[in-house]
């Protein structure tokens, strides 16, 4: 491999938020817009990347299984809707859920170099 070829894990990442509520997991939501749909040129002329991110809260007795089950559905269900969109729900009463979907907009993460060696830009807060 040549110091120019590209690394990337095209696929599907975890984020456990210890300890957050529903308002800690809204706040996560800037750095998922950071994200969004940068151009990777250098690397391949037009091709873009896009995210959807599933959100779901581990509860008792329910558990970790049945919650990661839930966030792995969430990006597809996110998808149906569009690209770059965040898909939660958002339990109402037992057994009941609503949805709760927003859009994901914005640029490339702050102070991070492409693989190319490019910035995309921002102060690296």
């Amino acid at each position: 491999m040549r110091d120019s070829d590209p690394v990337a894990r095209p696929g599907e990442l975890l984020v456990a938020l210890s300890g957050a509520g529903p308002e800690d997991a809204r706040r996560v939501r800037p750095a998922a817009r950071a994200g969004r749909a940068y151009p990777w040129e250098p690397i391949a002329g037009r091709l873009r990347m896009t995210i959807s991110f599933g959100l779901a809260r581990i509860t008792e007795p329910a558990g970790i299984a049945a919650a990661m089950d839930a966030a792995d559905k969430r990006p597809y269900e996110a998808k149906q809707g569009g690209r770059n969109r965040v898909h939660a729900r958002r339990a109402v009463a037992p057994g009941k859920d609503q949805d709760c979907r927003c859009a994901v907009t914005g640029g490339p993460p702050r102070g991070i170099r492409s693989s190319a060696g490019h910035p995309t830009g921002g102060s690296g807060r």
